[in-house]
């Protein structure tokens, strides 16, 4: 599965690349923030801390593609419990709002995309009196969507703040987990001064 994702993260490189022949610099991006887990999830995971780095290609003025890791842990709620990690490797578009005039540093923008999600549940040991277990532990990769909004800031010609809340949605076999994200941080335009 890690010859499956890896496959999957660049060929999404190649593409946005492909896509991106004679267009704008690209941008890279990297942040951090507050994961909040939702239905059966959020019963048994508090909110997790996380980071996310990515690149993003402007097809035109509105409209970007690019790919991005995320990486969150979230602790249980169970004390002694086992903690859940993801790995977010997703390929996402997002629509560029015009701005109110020409001078303003504010953009909003709506992003949606699908990726895979690799994650871990940690082990927990039980001991009582003199015996021991171990339970839990394991790993899986499965599809995943999001959708969400946020706005970019510009700092300077060649940098931008940006707040973005995603919900994500990861369908396995045993059904699905969602998670609120709400990150930011810095996005570096290539090629401006």
């Amino acid at each position: 599965m890690k010859r499956a994702m890896i496959f999957a993260a660049i060929s999404l490189l190649i593409l946005a690349f492909s896509l991106n022949a004679g267009a704008a610099a690209p941008s890279i991006y990297a942040g951090a923030g507050y994961a909040i887990p939702m239905g059966d999830f959020g019963d048994a995971y508090n909110g997790g801390i996380g980071g996310t780095a990515g690149v993003g290609f402007l097809i035109n003025p509105k409209f970007e593609i690019g790919g991005r890791l995320a990486y969150s842990v979230f602790g249980s709620k169970v004390s002694g419990g086992p903690n859940f990690k993801s790995l977010e490797i997703m390929g996402d578009g997002r629509y560029i709002f015009p701005k109110g005039s020409s001078d303003s540093k504010f953009e909003p923008f709506i992003t949606a995309g699908l990726g895979f999600v690799n994650s871990k549940i940690g082990s927990t040991t039980i001991t009582i009196g003199d015996y021991s277990v171990t339970a839990g532990g394991g790993s899986s990769t499965d599809f995943a969507i999001n959708f969400g909004a946020g706005f970019d800031y510009l700092l300077s010609p060649a940098m931008k703040l940006f707040v973005e809340a995603r919900y994500m949605s990861v369908q396995s076999s045993g059904g699905s987990s969602s998670y609120l994200p709400v990150r930011a941080g810095l996005k570096f335009l290539l090629g401006q001064k």
